[in-house]
């Protein structure tokens, strides 16, 4: 039995020496595995720049893309002012859209601005000036105005250059006017005045109305219709700066006729009479003389008595304007700026 485990042993031992050794005594090696070559790494995709953030009055870009021109700007509509583009060679490039988005805003906001997107398309090769400019359709002023420069190749391909011809920095937001309210005590007046002032606003965007009353005599003795004779103008403003300028008069001068009703006055009609008219049958049942007296200077709207109506209708919406935040400093009637009073 010892025998067979030490010949066991021994050949054991051989067949171990002869797995190890090799040419010599010198170990085996064994060759490294394979190695997967790395995958190639794929280029990270270009980024495109991300728009500019154009929150007030004063920012914006101009962009190129191929044969398109972009112009992005923050505007205002509700003031009046947009922007408008004008190529001088539509046969190189011209305007193909003209978009508005309104900021966010709470529910109820009103006069709120927004991004306004100008794209033109290249035509032609050539060259030619695109001029964006802020301004009123109606009017010739602009408050801001970039030129480009564009130059198109044979592959409708756009460069360009930029240059501001009236400085940017010279925009300003222009604020929403309130409409008129009259603070005085006569009811009669204050009817003419709510009347005129939310009947005969121009609609402009930016722009109010000004109602001045002059009652000049009032007849009463029929509460269906209650006759205000006197001198009667709607004065629409604008604002430049603090100026509150003039821009259009409206004389309504003559007969308001009112109805009376739960102490309430509501003007049904207007009967327009010419200050030259004054002697006309209308007026003839009026043989006091300080009644007719009365009616000739409210009739006149450079009478002492008009001048200073209209002092205190102007004075009154300045101190409304003040109390929105916008302040009034002189008053333009078409004879230039002057001082409030």
């Amino acid at each position: 039995m010892r025998k067979k485990v030490l010949l066991a042993a021994a050949v054991s031992a051989v067949a171990l020496f002869c797995a190890c050794g090799n040419n010599g005594g010198t170990p085996a090696t064994t060759a490294a595995p394979e190695t997967t070559a790395a995958p190639e790494t794929t280029a990270a995709p270009e980024t495109t720049a991300a728009p500019k953030e154009l929150k007030e009055l004063g920012d914006y870009e101009v962009t190129s893309d191929g044969d398109t021109l972009t112009f992005r700007a923050y505007s205002n509509p509700t003031t009046g002012y947009t922007w408008a583009a004008e190529s001088s060679d539509e046969k190189v490039i011209a305007v193909t859209s003209d978009d508005f988005e309104e900021a966010k805003h709470a529910e109820g906001m009103t006069g709120v601005g927004g991004i306004q997107t100008i794209v033109l398309k290249a035509a032609g090769e050539g060259s030619s000036e695109v001029t964006f400019a802020y301004a009123r359709s109606w009017e010739s002023q602009r408050l801001a105005e970039i030129k480009a420069d564009v130059k198109v190749d044979s592959d409708k391909k756009i460069s360009f250059e930029t240059k501001e011809t009236i400085e940017m920095g010279s925009v300003q937001e222009l604020p929403e006017l309130p409409v008129f309210a009259y603070e005085g005590n006569g009811v009669i007046t204050r009817a003419i005045a709510d009347y005129m002032g939310g009947n005969f606003r121009t609609g402009k965007p930016g722009e109010t109305a000004v109602p001045v009353a002059v009652v000049g005599y009032t007849d009463d003795s029929s509460s269906s219709d209650v006759q205000a004779y006197g001198g009667y103008w709607v004065y629409n403003c604008r604002l430049d700066g603090t100026t509150l300028v003039v821009d259009k008069v409206t004389n309504l001068s003559g007969i308001l006729h009112l109805a009376k009703q739960d102490g309430k006055y509501d003007v049904f009609s207007i009967e327009p009479l010419d200050p030259r008219s004054i002697g006309s049958m209308t007026l003839k049942r009026f043989h006091d003389p300080e009644i007719m007296a009365d009616i000739v200077e409210a009739f006149d709207i450079e009478s002492e008595k008009a001048v200073s109506v209209r002092d205190t209708f102007f004075g009154t919406y300045a101190e409304a304007c003040s109390a929105a935040g916008i302040t009034i400093e002189n008053v333009d009637f078409g004879n230039g700026p002057q001082p409030l009073k």
